[in-house]
């Protein structure tokens, strides 16, 4: 009877051979464990009640709709992670405020004449930077942003960073583009303005 069961029980490889009986034996060990692994894990996933841990009486108490939300200090704000009809509780992070104001006040406290923040995007940013220090600040300048907008949110001093390497570069590829494709080489002489700022 064993040797009958041995035989049915025989894997017969590709190129005609059988594997060896320690082959055999683990192909069954390695098959039962993935039965056993799957069979437990999906019938306890099938009849486990997941939901009972959230289950739960409470007391709401609504004092209003809206609130306010403020930080001590103030701040611009980085992230923001609730949206409107989002339940939340005491200790979530709703706002991420930018930490621009704390470095820049820092700075400010270790004796810094001038301000620099770089990362301002528009001009309430710019206010509200320009209001929590005593300091001059100085803003990087944005195509979005005119010298009266950035002095009238506070900003005392601009810089351009890359900003005019980048705009040369685009000078030079209108350029070479002009010469590439239409043999334009009218691009080449000096503008008047250039002639104006060596003089």
């Amino acid at each position: 009877m064993s040797r009958a069961l041995a035989q049915r029980t025989t894997v017969v490889r590709s190129d005609g051979g059988q594997l060896s009986d320690s082959a055999t034996g683990s192909i069954r060990a390695g098959l039962i464990i993935l039965f056993l692994f799957f069979g437990c894990f999906g019938g306890w996933a099938a009849i486990a009640p997941l939901n009972a841990a959230v289950v739960g009486d409470a007391v709401v108490k609504v004092e209003g709709n809206r609130k306010s939300v403020q930080h001590l200090d103030g701040g611009v704000v980085k992230e923001l992670r609730v949206r409107e009809g989002d339940t939340v509780a005491a200790g979530d992070v709703l706002i991420v405020l930018d930490d621009t104001i704390a470095r820049l006040q820092a700075f400010e406290q270790a004796g810094a004449d001038v301000l620099y923040a770089p990362g301002l995007a528009n001009a309430d940013e710019i206010r509200a930077v320009c209001s929590a220090v005593s300091k001059p600040v100085n803003v990087l300048a944005r195509p979005s942003l005119t010298m009266a907008e950035i002095a009238e949110a506070g900003g005392r001093r601009v810089s351009v960073g890359g900003a005019l390497t980048w705009t040369a570069v685009g000078a030079f590829v209108e350029a070479a583009t002009a010469i590439r494709d239409r043999g334009d080489f009218s691009s080449l002489g000096a503008s008047s303005g250039f002639q104006d700022w060596l003089s």
